[in-house]
């Protein structure tokens, strides 16, 4: 199957976060919490309230050159129009600031590229600002990286309600100290000894400008919290009424007394999307994604694979310089938030490379790809080596897919692995009928594996083995799931390895800071078994209809959850 022409690869702006200010009343040793109680709309939003409620915007400094930040543009969710206006020395340093372990695990979230920081460069302070694409309404978590080495050093951001500086609010490390401050005020509220100095702290704070329409709004901000489990704030304020949208975010940085450039801030994010995603990309996103997907646990001991008696039959170990096409066609069209492209694939190094790219290609932001086998298979033991790419938004698969025509019965879906890049601890597995001729059921059965390894850091063998009387699924060699294959029509499908960038799995939003980026495959094989040539040479001939009826449907689901989809 032919390439076909891509269009031309824009350069990728990355997005700064813009910050907040807050008009706060109380010290840190007094605090205020506010509830606002829900109350139903009484009209609906205009459109460029609805724009805001759903709006996402990142600083961070890796697609910048390092040097002063004036005149340089990048980021995402700002004004197209809008440049960094910039007071004072601000200067884009090496290093990347890493976040700080939360519950054993340590994330970072900018490692591609030139790994930059801001910081300060002297005793003056410096100070940016720049416009949002869409004010920001509702409620707002905004969050950043810091670091100061002394105790005079100063990193933080301002929320501004316009572009001047006396219409909004500081969140500010100054030393060990995090002061919140209406931004045309003198005096600011202090919340003391809470920043290790020398470290990375993360400060995450919500911004509820009205959310609810109740007239109640409030600022809190947490230091270093367990992104797992939120808990009550460092700082809890209400605010004015006057305190209606962000428009603006701004940074400040100073060296402090010394002058040495020590006072560095990092990956400032404003957010509407509700907490954790205001976080970004640590704390868990939604797991389970409908009532479909039920956890199962991996057996503690491994199984022998593949299992006696089978024949390697098909398999590509991916060594030469370029993909074998009598073994595959390109999977192309687009599907979910990507065009999928040929020449997104490539074979290097031993492995074959899905490309995942922000890169606009007709209505879509994002292209992926994937390869298709050109052999059919029906019964067999399938098993696959591969890693994820890295950042929330792409659907990496090992599958298999049904060939319908001309058959009139549409055979069945076999998914050994889907796994969504937002958890990369996570992922599914199952079997999808895709509604065949007088049998009319889609969701035959949906797993989930809850503590898988890092499937970015790690490679991870995925394997199952199908026959007439079952289908076994395993991760590392450890039985994952054993379903009765007498339940599911069995007929010739392709085996398929694809990257594909969606949101519908319960990812929030795609991780342009980790693009360019790619799922990258080891090795695909297929094996089969002698004992089942005649039922397999049966199901290529005609689909084999299930000769067992399904579970009750309440079997086979999670209650109390919403219906998820599935496709």
């Amino acid at each position: 199957m032919p390439p076909k022409t891509p269009a031309p690869r824009p350069s990728i702006s990355r997005s700064v976060a813009k910050p907040i200010t807050l008009v706060l009343a109380a010290a840190c040793a007094s605090l205020t919490v506010v509830h606002a109680q829900p109350q139903p709309a009484t009209e609906a939003p205009d459109a460029v309230e609805t724009e805001a409620r759903s709006h996402y915007v990142r600083a961070f400094f890796n697609d910048l050159k390092p040097g002063p930040l004036a005149g340089q543009l990048g980021g995402e969710g700002f004004a197209a129009d809008s440049a960094w206006v910039v007071q004072g020395p601000l200067t884009l340093q090496a290093g990347d600031l890493q976040l700080p372990e939360s519950n054993g695990r340590a994330y970072i979230r900018s490692q591609n590229a030139t790994p930059l920081s801001l910081g300060a460069d002297g005793k003056t302070p410096g100070e940016a600002v720049r416009k949002l694409a869409v004010p920001m309404k509702g409620q707002v978590w905004f969050s950043y990286l810091v670091n100061l080495q002394s105790a005079s050093g100063k990193a933080g951001i301002k929320l501004l309600q316009e572009e001047s500086a006396l219409s909004g609010y500081e969140i500010t490390a100054t030393g060990a100290d995090l002061s919140i401050q209406d931004a045309g005020a003198a005096e600011s509220k202090t919340c003391k000894d809470v920043i290790p100095l020398g470290k990375t702290s993360l400060v995450l704070g919500r911004v509820d400008l009205d959310p609810d329409q109740t007239g109640k709004r409030s600022l809190s901000v947490w230091v270093n919290p367990d992104v797992e489990k939120l808990g009550e704030p460092l700082f809890q304020q209400p605010l004015p009424d006057d305190a209606k949208a962000i428009t603006h975010l701004g940074f400040i940085t100073a060296g402090g007394a010394t002058g040495a450039p020590h006072s560095m801030l990092d990956e400032a994010i404003l957010s509407n999307y509700p907490y954790p995603a205001g976080y970004y990309n640590v704390a868990p996103r939604k797991r389970h994604f409908g009532k479909w997907h039920i956890p199962v646990k991996p057996t503690d001991t491994t199984t022998q694979l593949p299992p006696p008696g089978y024949k390697l039959v098909f398999s590509d170990e991916f060594d030469a310089n370029e993909l074998d096409q009598a073994k595959w066609n390109y999977r192309l069209g687009d599907k979910a938030d990507s065009a999928q492209e040929a020449e997104n694939v490539e074979v290097r190094d031993g492995n074959l490379l899905v490309h995942a790219r922000k890169q606009r290609l007709g209505k879509y932001e994002y292209t992926g790809g994937g390869v298709v086998s050109k052999p059919l298979f029906v019964y067999g033991y399938y098993e696959a080596r591969f890693k994820i790419p890295a950042g929330e938004g792409w659907h990496t698969a090992f599958w298999t897919m049904p060939v319908y025509d001309p058959m009139e019965v549409r055979s069945t879906e076999i998914d050994f692995c889907e796994q969504d890049s937002g958890d990369p601890h996570y992922y599914s597995l199952g079997l999808i009928n895709h509604r065949e001729k007088g049998w009319n059921t889609s969701n035959i059965g949906r797993w989930v594996i809850d503590e898988a390894p890092n499937m970015v850091d790690e490679f991870v063998v995925i394997a199952a083995e199908f026959t007439p009387d079952y289908i076994r699924f395993y991760m590392n060699g450890r039985l994952a799931k054993e379903v009765d294959s007498r339940l599911f029509p069995h007929g010739p499908a392709t085996v398929q390895l694809s990257c594909i960038a969606t949101k519908k799995k319960g990812d929030r939003f795609q991780d342009d800071a980790r693009l360019p980026s790619q799922a990258t495959f080891d090795y695909v094989r297929v094996y089969q078994n002698p004992n089942y040539a005649e039922a397999e040479a049966s199901a290529m001939t005609r689909a084999k209809l299930p000769t067992k009826p399904l579970p009750p449907l309440i079997e086979r689901q999670r209650s109390g959850t919403a219906t998820g989809t599935l496709d």
